[in-house]
């Protein structure tokens, strides 16, 4: 099943912004000239992952002193035209549009399964980046170019299946569900809340009467509104009232993501004018497991000309959303695009070193 991918029109803009706005330059991460870079990466836990990434360097720099500001301020805002500067030569040559193409449909093939936790597709798509790079004569901090790192992560190998009425739907393109969705399976009724039953008291009594474990409540007209009992819509949004889960109907997109934890209740999404009635029940199969996933980031590096303990980091994140049960998210966009320009970036600068070094991840 193919879905969410999206035809590549441009990727010169896309090209330009990844140069400008995903470099890190490392001259200041030196506590004194002597140091290597190698030596100053365990101070930031090896780059584990970008949040650990940023709060370690955030904490180094508390750590220098306000005086690290005033006396580098002028060196920073040198340093970023400079690197604006030498990198404008490798954008005019780097840019290879075929090349961009043939790595954003290898990426988006079903044999990376989405580049997610499920079927190894992040691994995948990580030893075809290492592979890439080592062929490209690219060095690395690592033998083998990776650095494993795990966590825990909600997937759905198995059944995504949603029946309203008679009516089955299909996974991924007319339904999904919350990122984090408990398992649940069963047949169970649906009921609507308006908002007019939200502001008036008799009316709101008589629908809460109605709820238990076997019913799902349709809640689309209570997003984005405001009410004179706003308490009762965020009891109703938050399932605090003792339905079985929450239904959004007439999307007009779908938005997912990954969730490293289950959530309380099932929220399913319905595409829009996939269910044209009004829906009176539901019959559901939602297979959520929690995997303790190991996976690794994929680094390689170009040694500079003039200043090879001082670094300019360039990244972009392989991993997409995977699988949801028999549906594939390609990921083009996000990010196998940004993947294709780093490889053909770093192909370009390990033939045409700069000045400083560069390390990819």
């Amino acid at each position: 099943m193919r879905i969410l991918r999206k035809p590549i029109k441009t990727i010169s803009k896309e090209f330009f912004c990844l140069i400008v706005s995903s470099f890190f330059l490392f001259r200041w991460l030196k506590p004194n000239g002597n140091e290597s870079f190698a030596s100053c990466l365990p101070k930031f836990g090896v780059f584990k992952n970008q949040h650990n990434f940023n709060s370690s360097f955030s904490t180094w720099l508390k750590q220098k002193g306000n005086g690290f500001f005033a006396s580098y301020q002028l060196q920073v805002a040198s340093s970023l035209l400079l690197i604006a500067y030498c990198s404008l030569p490798i954008i005019s040559k780097a840019q290879n549009k075929e090349y961009a193409k043939q790595v954003i449909e290898k990426l988006c093939s079903d044999d990376f399964s989405g580049r997610g936790y499920i079927n190894d597709g992040d691994k995948k798509a990580a030893k075809f980046i290492a592979e890439t790079f080592r062929k490209n004569r690219l060095g690395s901090p690592t033998i083998d170019y990776m650095q494993n790192f795990g966590f825990q992560v909600i997937t759905f190998p198995g059944e995504t299946f949603l029946k309203i009425d008679d009516i089955g739907l299909e996974p991924g393109k007319e339904f999904i569900v919350n990122a984090g969705c408990p398992m649940v399976k069963g047949n169970y009724k649906i009921v609507y809340i308006d908002s007019a039953t939200i502001d008036n008291t008799n009316a709101y009594e008589l629908f809460i009467k109605k709820l238990n474990r076997r019913t799902f409540i349709v809640a689309t007209e209570l997003k984005g509104k405001t009410f004179l009992n706003n308490e009762r819509a965020k009891n109703i949004l938050s399932n605090l009232v003792g339905a079985k889960g929450i239904i959004f109907d007439k999307q007009d997109k779908f938005t997912w993501s990954v969730a490293l934890q289950k959530e309380d209740f099932p929220i399913i999404y319905i595409q829009k004018d996939a269910i044209k009635h009004t829906m009176l029940s539901l019959e559901i199969n939602i297979e959520s497991i929690p995997i303790n996933h190991q996976t690794q980031n994929v680094l390689a590096s170009v040694k500079g000309k003039l200043y090879p303990d001082s670094f300019i980091v360039i990244t972009a994140h392989y991993d997409h959303l995977g699988k949801f049960g028999p549906a594939i998210f390609p990921g083009a966009n996000d990010n196998a695009s940004g993947i294709a320009m780093m490889l053909d970036l770093a192909n370009n600068i390990v033939k045409n070193p700069l000045d400083f070094s560069v390390l990819f991840i």
